[in-house]
């Protein structure tokens, strides 16, 4: 499963990432995919990981450049200061421990 935080920011990020975490822990899917532009929410999700002792862990991490179509797809819901400041997409691939 792949979730798109498409250009929010923080503390917007931060917010959607507690709901999808818990939402993404108490299902029966193995394995999501974050798409964000927020460089902090990588450490965000380390920390609470620890801190919470959460059952998942962190397996991989790419990055790409935002395209144009990216802007302009974002364009009509987010000002362009949420993304402005920033030109990487990072791809977060959490998965569950086995147990």
């Amino acid at each position: 499963m792949k979730i798109d935080f498409e250009a929010r920011r923080c503390p917007n990020a931060q917010t959607y990432l507690n709901m999808i975490l818990e939402g993404f822990i108490n299902s029966e899917i193995k394995t999501v995919t974050l798409i964000t532009i927020e460089p902090s929410l990588l450490r965000s999700l380390r920390e609470r990981i620890a801190h919470y002792e959460m059952p998942i862990s962190i397996m991989d991490i790419e990055e790409c450049v935002i395209s144009d179509e990216h802007i302009e797809a974002w364009l009509n819901d987010y000002d362009e200061d949420d993304f402005g400041d920033v030109d990487q997409i990072s791809f977060i691939k959490v998965e569950k421990n086995k147990t």
